[in-house]
């Protein structure tokens, strides 16, 4: 048997455990609505050392557009090209700073390294004529990831990074009949 929100339920369930499941579901709801409520930023490294809340782990979009709506929340789903997370040390600076590099030296992150060969024919996205501005939203999940210093707690907080990653995927997909083009693997 299923709930509405698709949680399976056994004769082992109980009710306590059905309501913790409703209660993570809209956690990872209301970091998805946090998410797509946030203005879109041009990314570049400026921007990127400028960010200091994205020293944190967390989830992050990018769109890769001539121009967009800055400063203004995310109004179109399809203008998303990426989702990703981080749940390192790093943070969400820390990838994007991966992925920087990666359009100019095909390395560091997979996505950069797709649109490099799949995009970019191979040329540095800084020498490519054709090239157009990658913009990012994030959301920050504050948490350890320290191992031997997390806490239970911490542990939960980066579950909840890695969820929300699918819950954006699988909410452009619903809303817009396609996946992200650099998330197509």
């Amino acid at each position: 048997m299923r709930t509405s929100k698709n949680i399976i339920i056994s004769k082992s369930t109980t009710p306590n455990r059905v309501l913790l499941e409703h209660a993570k579901i809209r956690e990872v709801e209301r970091l998805a609505r946090s998410l797509l409520s946030k203005p879109w930023k041009r990314l570049d490294w400026d921007m990127l050392r400028d960010n200091s809340e994205w020293s944190q782990p967390g989830v992050y979009a990018l769109a890769y557009a001539r121009s967009l709506r800055i400063k203004r929340p995310i109004d179109d789903l399809s203008s998303i090209f990426y989702v990703g997370m981080s749940r390192a040390v790093g943070g969400i600076r820390g990838r994007l700073g991966q992925f920087l590099n990666g359009i100019e030296k095909n390395g560091y992150h997979s996505a950069a390294m797709r649109f490099f060969r799949e995009y970019a024919n191979g040329v540095p996205y800084s020498e490519w004529s054709a090239r157009k501005n990658f913009f990012a939203v994030a959301l920050a999940v504050p948490c350890e990831v320290t191992p031997g210093v997390r806490t239970g707690s911490d542990l939960r907080r980066i579950g909840h990074v890695v969820c929300l990653e699918y819950y954006v995927r699988a909410l452009i997909k619903e809303r817009t009949d396609a996946e992200c083009a650099l998330n197509k693997q």
